[in-house]
């Protein structure tokens, strides 16, 4: 997962919320470039999901997301 997002600058959204978040602050810790998570509940409605996925592209650049782990919906 990290490795080829890093390396293509790729965000990464998953719902998979027990590995992912551990495995991202594993490449951090290691030094290793991490191109960012967003975590989505499965539970969590879509349509604000997808508004704060818009809300991100149109409102930052892709350099503001190496290395955060953030959870989505945003609040």
């Amino acid at each position: 997962m990290g490795a080829y997002a890093a390396d293509h600058g790729f965000l990464v959204v998953s719902h998979n919320i027990n590995p992912m978040p551990g495995a991202a602050y594993t490449r951090m810790r290691a030094g290793q470039k991490m191109s960012g998570l967003l975590m989505v509940k499965q539970s969590d409605p879509v349509g604000p999901v997808i508004a704060s996925l818009v809300l991100l592209w149109s409102a930052s650049e892709a350099e503001e997301w190496e290395n955060p782990v953030c959870f989505l919906p945003l609040e």
